[in-house]
This record gives C-alpha cells, sequence and structure tokens, in this order.
C-alpha cells in the first residue's frame, strides 16, 4: 500500500470512527471509557456529571416509550388535523380517540427528558467555562444492568458526582428490595447520603431515599376500614369505594402543609399537583421516630362511612420530603402533565384499570380538560429547584472550598443564576 492509499485509508478509519461516535451519543449509550480517559486529566472524571438512574424495568426508557409529549405529537399527526391554536384539553372525545391511537400504533410517544432541559438551563446561565469548570452532563444509567458498574466507578473508586436523579418505577420496593440491583442501588445512595452528593428520588426514588435514610419501607394505598365512599372536597362529588381496597392516586390533587425552603420555592399550600402513584410513605412512620420536621408537603384524602354519614377518616399522604442537606425525594414526577395524564384515561386498557380501582373517569377528565393554564406544574417546578438551587449551588460552594474558584467568582456565578429563571416568581 502506497503513502496516499495509507493516508486515504487513515481518513476512512478516523471517519467511521466519528460516525460511530455521533451516533453513540445520539442514542445516548454511556461508555465507561470516556471518563476513564478524563480521570487521567483530573482526577476525579464525575465531578461534572449528573447521574440519572433509571429504575424502570426492560431497558432504558423502555416503559415511558409510549407515553411522551401527547400534545405536540397529537398535533403533528397525519397533517396536523388538531389546529395549534386549540388547547389539547378542548379537543373533541372522537378526535382525540382516534390520535391516541394512531399515536400508539406508529410509536410516536417518547419519554420527555425534563432533568436534561433543567440542567442545559442552568449551564447556560452559569457559564461555568467562564470559571475554568465544566459544563454539567447528564448521563443516564439503567439500574438492571448498570448498577454494579456505577457502583464500582462512584463508590469504590470515591469519585463523587455532580448530583444523582433516581427515576419512577412501577416496583414496589417492599418486594424488589432484597435483589442485588437494588441492594446496589442502595449503596450507591448510602455513599450519596453520607458524602452529602446532591440527589433526587422521584416517585419510587423518593421511596429508596425514604428507606436509605429512615429505613421505612412504604404502604399500598388502601380504603381504610369501614369506609364506603371517598369524598372529593371543593367539587362536591362522591366515589363509592370498599374497605381495605387498594387504590391510586391519579390526575389533580392539592399539596398542604408545605414547608417553604429552596427546593419547594415558588410551590404553595393548595397548589394543584399531578400525580400517579399506588404506594406511598405514611407521615405517621415519620413522626415515630423524631423525623416528623423532614416532611415537606403532604395531600389528603377523605373517606366516610356513607353518603350521609358524618363519620369519616383522613388520609395523609407525604408528598416532598427532606432526606438529607441536598437530599430530596417528591411522589411527583416532572414529567408529567394534564394532556398526559388525559391521553392516558381513553387508553382501553388503562381506563379499565381505573375503573376496576373505583375511579370516576369523567371526574378526572373534567378535572384534567380544568386544570389552570396559566398554572406551572408542582412536579417541574422541584425539578427545576433542585437543578438550580441545589445541585448548581452545591457545586459552587465545593469548587470554593477546594480552591477551584475565587469567592468572587462564586458570586458571579449565583448572581448569573439567581437573575434568571425558567418560571415566574
Amino acid at each position: 500500500m502506497g503513502r496516499r492509499d495509507r493516508r486515504v485509508s487513515g481518513h476512512r478509519r478516523q471517519a467511521r470512527t466519528a460516525k460511530r461516535s455521533k451516533r453513540r451519543r445520539k442514542a445516548n449509550v454511556y461508555h465507561w471509557e470516556e471518563f476513564s480517559r478524563r480521570k487521567e486529566r483530573s482526577g476525579n472524571p464525575f465531578e461534572h456529571v449528573i447521574f440519572m438512574v433509571d429504575n424502570r424495568p426492560g431497558g432504558l426508557n423502555l416503559y415511558h416509550k409510549n407515553i411522551g409529549n401527547a400534545a405536540e405529537i397529537m398535533r403533528g399527526l397525519e397533517g396536523g388535523m388538531i389546529p395549534q391554536d386549540l388547547p389539547f384539553t378542548e379537543v373533541p372525545d372522537e378526535l382525540l380517540r382516534a390520535r391516541i391511537e394512531a399515536g400508539l400504533k406508529s410509536g410516536a410517544f417518547r419519554d420527555r427528558d425534563k432533568v436534561r432541559e433543567w440542567m442545559h438551563l442552568a449551564n447556560s446561565w452559569a457559564d461555568w467555562k467562564s470559571v475554568g469548570l465544566a459544563p454539567l452532563t447528564l448521563v443516564h444509567v439503567h439500574a438492571e444492568s448498570d448498577i454494579a458498574e456505577l457502583v464500582k466507578r462512584v463508590v469504590e473508586d470515591n469519585h463523587r458526582p455532580a448530583g444523582i436523579v433516581l427515576s419512577g418505577s412501577p416496583k414496589m420496593l417492599n418486594e424488589v428490595l432484597k435483589t442485588p440491583v437494588m441492594q446496589k442501588t442502595l449503596e450507591l445512595i448510602d455513599y450519596a447520603l453520607k458524602q452529602e452528593v446532591p440527589t433526587l428520588g422521584i416517585c419510587f426514588g423518593m421511596h429508596l431515599l425514604t428507606y436509605a435514610r429512615y429505613r421505612i419501607l412504604v404502604d399500598w394505598l388502601r380504603v381504610p376500614d369501614k369506609m364506603h365512599v371517598q369524598f372529593h372536597r371543593g367539587l362536591g362529588r362522591f366515589s363509592r369505594v370498599e374497605p381495605g381496597q387498594k387504590w391510586q392516586v391519579y390526575g389533580v390533587e392539592r399539596l398542604r402543609d408545605v414547608v417553604h425552603c429552596d427546593f419547594m420555592n415558588g410551590v404553595d399550600k393548595g397548589t394543584q399537583i399531578l400525580e400517579v402513584h399506588s404506594t406511598y410513605v405514611a407521615p405517621q412512620r415519620l413522626y415515630d421516630i423524631g423525623h416528623g420536621s423532614s416532611i415537606l408537603a403532604v395531600s389528603r384524602r377523605r373517606f366516610r362511612q356513607g353518603l350521609n354519614a358524618s363519620a369519616g377518616v383522613v388520609q395523609h399522604i407525604v408528598e416532598v420530603l427532606e432526606c438529607g442537606p441536598v437530599a430530596y425525594g417528591t411522589q411527583l414526577h416532572p414529567e408529567l402533565t394534564p394532556d398526559l395524564l388525559l391521553v392516558l384515561t381513553y387508553i382501553p386498557a388503562y381506563k379499565e384499570f381505573l375503573e376496576l380501582e373505583g375511579h370516576d373517569i369523567e371526574l378526572i377528565r373534567n378535572q384534567l380538560r380544568n386544570y389552570p393554564a396559566d398554572s406551572y406544574f408542582a412536579g417541574a417546578r422541584m425539578g427545576y429547584n433542585f437543578i438550580k438551587r441545589i445541585l448548581a449551588v452545591d457545586r459552587i460552594t465545593r469548587a470554593v472550598e477546594s480552591g477551584r474558584i475565587a469567592g468572587r467568582e462564586a458570586r458571579k456565578l449565583l448572581h448569573r443564576l439567581e437573575r434568571r429563571s425558567r418560571y415566574a416568581a
């Protein structure tokens, strides 16, 4: 092979390598070797990395692949039959049902990556490079396949990341607690709590955090004994239920007993929230061990013995919990929107499941359609607060303590973050 042929062959290899790298980045495939090379240059390859630990079964993002950005997909199918200026929640049921079926058949629904959106905002506002710090990077790690490697790289090698986000899951913690995957995940959480790594647990992730911090297991949501009616306060509506029956929180609820802090910034008492879950952390379990003050918000469900009975029970559910100086758990999913929850009530299998649990489908749909258009989504607001007010501030503080940036540069970064906002005050 001549010199020119070798040169051409080398260019082709470089082009193929570049294409493979581009495909890997596009697929969000995580390669530990990349960070091993960074370690040789910086010492801690994860200083700027936020690990998103996906606890859902069946592969990365497979669990939510069909329930993504519903409004955008519905309008985009078949030539945009739903006008852009028509609110999604006002679309006639017949048209909505047709769009849902078409969307499911085409596989068009995808999970929305809110954490990445907040991270990009923090990167653009802080401008880390101006003070010699690398921009934040989000890395998805699927627990079922990668948690052992993550524990080795982070815990055993003592490479503290910028933050950890624990996703939701349809699993029941009590049933999978003894599995190797959960034991490794708890090992990672224990490390994060001891090292005060900013950590956010979402739904199932909150249950993991609660167990790691307080050794409290979750309970199934059940209708209290002797209660036959659920009372929907403020709506004048009742739903018939059976004592001891398992039930799922679905749709619109309101936060109560809100404790104001950086994580709860902009989230007030009475804020309407969107959620879906069948298990919960009981407040009394925290009060029994002297940690009731860690509860940042609850919601309430009211049950009565009958339609005309005055005797009843109020069931409290922990919605937001502080698990450490920079560790928080929330039952609220950042990706939930009224549009998305409305879509699910039209999927036959899911609609049947809700009806079997005694849910009033039309009540749920009316609540979702009437969700205030000018309201932010509390779950998204908390996640945004976590990245901007908890994780980014922690990173700046540690950079000052380690001598990587001066106090003047830190104040500049904090000022940039504070004066910019994704949400109205």
